[in-house]
């Protein structure tokens, strides 16, 4: 009960933040992540916030960054993915959809491969997300 109360209170606090930026700039200014958020809250479905935070980063690195940003161009820390032993799995770089992992085993480079948003949990797509918001 107070993992939906909590829900609840996120969700309605996002929606009166959405409504405070209808009042000041219109509902034409909106972002497309927040017309997207509003619109699956009005419909009464659940909220997905994972795809709401994929939604913003596809679009931020669409438009902001032209489809592709290098992470090492917009955060000095790496931000690692996994780490399994001596490896980590270290996000190399965002494009629509998906990113790109280099595994390195202490600093050596072993492998790239290629991984979609979803399958990330919800911190790292916020800390992605905070990235690319602070270098706009």
């Amino acid at each position: 009960m107070i993992l939906k109360y909590n829900k609840f209170i996120k969700e309605s606090n996002k929606i009166d933040s959405i409504l405070d930026k209808i009042n000041k700039v219109g509902i034409d200014k909106l972002s497309d992540y927040d017309k997207k958020y509003l619109d699956i809250y009005s419909r009464g479905e659940d909220v997905d916030i994972k795809d709401v935070i994929i939604t913003k980063i596809n679009d931020m690195v669409d438009d902001t960054y032209d489809s592709f940003i290098w992470m090492y161009k917009i955060s000095p820390q790496d931000i690692v993915y996994k780490e399994e032993g001596s490896e980590k799995h270290i996000i190399e770089s965002l494009s629509i959809d998906m990113l790109s992992i280099n595994i390195y085993d202490d600093d050596t480079y072993i492998d790239t491969y290629d991984l979609e948003y979803i399958d990330l949990d919800i911190d790292i797509l916020n800390r992605i997300l905070d990235i690319l918001i602070k270098n706009i």
